[in-house]
């Protein structure tokens, strides 16, 4: 056990056991689709189309073509079904949880805690969703390079006292390796950004590279990084435009409130990770006031322990703000989407709070003389009830259904969580569920055009297209220039013989999204049924 070979074979064994059973998962209908079993770009596997298509932004409201490039090559080698997805997302996931034991040994020499600390990390519940998700091949592939980047980082910095990017000095081809594995790190996920802070924290522990320098020459020493970062942050705004949610709809204090909330959820759920699900419902500027003021307080307290233990026990500091510092990208300051928090989130960020559980109970056990095998039992125990917990957790991510009744199951009125099924339900042909779980969801979002227009789609399809129409036209009175909306609506008129009223809503679809070909074909079929032969073929 004392060798890092035999840790880190059993890591991988006990990481390949827990998570086996994806190998038999399907793809989920949300981002599934989209990302891959939906994606012709994808599914045609690695082209050079492909790779050009892979660098344009705004596709799913992202920019991470090394993702996608991950994702055709999965196609190119094992088809177009969900198990060789899965298990390279398997693979990845064992792969990182070797390197930050290895990482972590190599930074600081302690053996245990560091295998103590990659073995949560392995097994932890809240890693479910990053693992068993195809579409979060971005998490665990962004944490490969992040991981891969700090490795190199370490190697340079152990090198050189100093490097100063405006001089010949920095020679160093650690250095530069670190700068372009950050580089394919944020082209996997964005999230990376705050890679150059984190490398911060580990200069002042375990490197101890803060001692005797001042600060700013290590923030010089990475302004490439920096630069890096600042790019990434403006494509990811200019991707994700359309998905920022306004100030207007979220203010600022509102969301400074759910940051704290989501903070102190995210630390609740490592420590007692229970009722996990794919979606929580949004719940930003509706916080019970007691909430807020108790989420504040256990964020500000822990600030201050890491400030005023720092010096003692400097491990606390880095572990501590490293988990706040890598959650800034998601802790709702900029709003994208609805969620108020997700389980994926905490892939990175948990490595901090792992990090301080682990080193600060290596000090208490020496300065209580427990004996070593009391330790490494209470060890062995606490990360074979995380292993249980994630074999407990990870069956409901079998497919759809199992995953959205689950989310239901665990958090009432959720509306993100009917809708799926919904959709799941409508794929498969099954209109009936669909449309009850659709009117389920809309009750908790009256106002959502996605639900509106898919419900009219479903209505039109179990042969009610009166009712389609009454649901479609409240679609477009929320939002007027919603192509699917239109095109839907065209059909609906189409089933009710005003072929008239479908050519205008056919049009309109048309000029809002050019490329959406079901549109113009059933335009050019309505225009033939008006003799207007010339109008259906152009």
């Amino acid at each position: 056990m004392a060798r890092p070979a035999f840790v880190c074979l059993l890591l991988g064994l006990v990481t390949l056991a827990v998570f086996w059973p994806v190998r038999g998962f399907d793809f989920i209908s949300l981002d599934d689709g989209n990302y891959v079993s939906a994606n012709p770009q994808v599914q045609r596997g690695l082209t050079m189309e492909g790779v050009a298509w892979a660098f344009k932004i705004g596709y799913v409201d992202n920019w991470h073509p090394v993702t996608w490039l991950s994702h055709m090559l999965d196609a190119t080698l094992f088809g177009t079904g969900a198990t060789g997805p899965h298990l390279v997302n398997l693979l990845l996931h064992v792969g990182n949880s070797v390197l930050l034991f290895l990482l972590l040994r190599s930074l600081t020499g302690a053996h245990w805690p560091s295998a103590v600390v990659a073995g949560l990390f392995a097994v932890h519940p809240l890693h479910v969703e990053s693992v068993a998700w195809i579409s979060e091949r971005k998490d665990v592939l962004s944490t490969m390079f992040l991981l891969l980047t700090l490795w190199a980082y370490v190697r340079y910095a152990r090198g050189s006292n100093q490097c100063s990017v405006f001089s010949v000095q920095c020679r160093s081809g650690w250095y530069w390796g670190a700068l372009g594995l950050f580089a394919l790190g944020l082209m996997s996920k964005p999230m990376l950004v705050t890679a150059p802070f984190v490398m911060l924290l580990l200069d002042f522990w375990p490197l101890g590279r803060v001692e005797g320098k001042k600060i700013w020459k290590l923030v010089v020493e990475k302004i490439p990084f920096f630069v890096l970062s600042a790019a990434s942050c403006v494509i990811t705004v200019v991707a994700q435009r359309k998905a920022v949610q306004s100030f207007a709809h979220f203010p600022f204090m509102v969301r400074i409130e759910n940051a704290f909330v989501a903070y102190s959820r995210y630390l609740g759920k490592m420590l007692w990770p229970g009722d996990l699900t794919i979606a929580y419902p949004p719940q930003p500027g509706h916080w019970p006031a007691a909430l807020v003021i108790v989420a504040v307080v256990i964020v500000l307290g822990g600030c201050a322990v890491a400030l005023w233990g720092g010096r003692k026990f400097p491990f606390v500091a880095t572990g501590w703000f490293w988990f706040l510092g890598t959650l800034v990208p998601t802790i709702g300051l900029v709003q994208v989407g609805i969620q108020s928090l997700a389980d994926r989130y905490t892939y990175v960020p948990s490595v901090g709070i792992f990090i301080v559980s682990a080193w600060t109970a290596g000090v208490l056990c020496t300065r209580w003389r427990v004996p070593k095998m009391a330790v490494g039992s209470a060890a062995v125990l606490l990360v074979g009830a995380c292993a249980a917990r994630t074999a407990n957790q990870l069956p409901y991510w079998r497919n759809s259904e199992t995953l959205f009744r689950h989310a239901i199951a665990v958090t009432g009125d959720n509306g993100l969580a009917h809708y799926s099924l919904g959709f799941y339900f409508f794929q498969t042909g099954r209109l009936g569920e669909a449309i009850g779980e659709y009117r389920q969801a809309l009750q908790i979002s009256p106002d959502s055009v996605e639900l509106l227009s898919d419900l009219g789609a479903a209505l039109d399809q179990a042969g009610e297209p009166n009712q389609a129409v009454e649901k479609l036209g409240g679609a477009l009175r929320v939002s007027p220039h919603n192509a699917l909306a239109h095109y839907r609506l065209g059909n609906a008129l189409v089933k009710l013989g005003k072929n008239g009223e479908a050519i205008e809503h056919y049009q309109q679809a048309v000029v809002s999204q050019p490329n959406l070909i079901e549109a113009r074909n059933n335009l050019a079929v309505a225009l033939f049924k008006e003799n207007k032969a010339e109008e259906a073929t152009e």
